[in-house]
C-alpha cells in the first residue's frame, strides 16, 4: 500500500490518500461481483437452513418459534458479513475464493463494528439505488462502492497485505 517513506514515517502522500499499487485493484471489481454471487449461494443455504429449523421450532412451541422467521435472513446476512469481513482473513469465503479482501482506508484489518456498518451501507444503497451501485466503481482509480467509501473500507487483491 505505501512506499518508501510514507510507510516509514507514517504519512501519506499530498493528496493524504494513502499511496497504492495499481496491482491492488486489477481486476477487483469482477471478483467482488463473483464473489457476491458465491456468498449469495452460502447465504442462500444457511438461511434456508434457518427457516428449516424454525419453522419445525415452531411446531413444537406451538407456532410461538415462528415469530422469529422474519429475524432468521437479516441475522444471517449482518452476522455474516460482519463476522467474516471483521475477521481474521478481512473477507467473505467468496472474497477468499477470488483472492480479495478488506482493508481500512489506513491498510489495517477492519474490525466487526466497521465490517457490520460496511454491510448496513451496503444494503441500504442496494436497496435506494440498486443498479447505480456499480457506476461508482467505474469511476474511480481504486474501484471503491459508494459503501466502502462511506465505511471507510478499500477492496483489494491478496498478496498485497500489510
Amino acid at each position: 500500500m505505501t512506499t518508501g517513506n510514507e510507510a516509514q514515517n507514517g504519512s501519506f502522500p499530498q493528496n493524504d490518500e494513502p499511496a497504492f499499487d495499481s496491482a491492488d485493484f486489477r481486476g477487483v471489481l469482477t471478483s467482488r461481483m463473483l464473489a457476491f454471487l458465491g456468498d449469495f449461494v452460502i447465504l442462500a443455504l444457511i438461511t434456508i437452513a434457518g427457516w428449516v429449523i424454525f419453522g419445525v421450532l415452531g411446531f413444537l412451541t406451538f407456532g410461538l418459534a415462528w415469530l422469529a422467521l422474519q429475524l432468521v435472513a437479516p441475522v444471517v446476512f449482518f452476522g455474516y458479513f460482519a463476522l467474516t469481513l471483521g475477521g481474521e482473513h478481512g473477507a467473505t469465503p467468496g472474497m477468499r475464493f477470488q483472492g480479495i479482501h478488506a482493508e481500512t482506508w489506513d491498510g489495517r484489518k477492519p474490525g466487526i463494528l466497521q465490517a457490520f456498518i460496511q454491510t448496513l451501507l451496503f444494503y441500504l444503497t442496494v436497496s435506494i439505488l440498486t443498479p447505480l451501485i456499480l457506476l461508482v466503481p467505474l469511476f474511480n482509480r481504486r474501484k471503491r462502492c459508494l459503501h466502502d467509501y462511506l465505511s471507510g473500507m478499500v477492496i483489494v487483491r491478496d498478496g498485497n497485505l500489510r
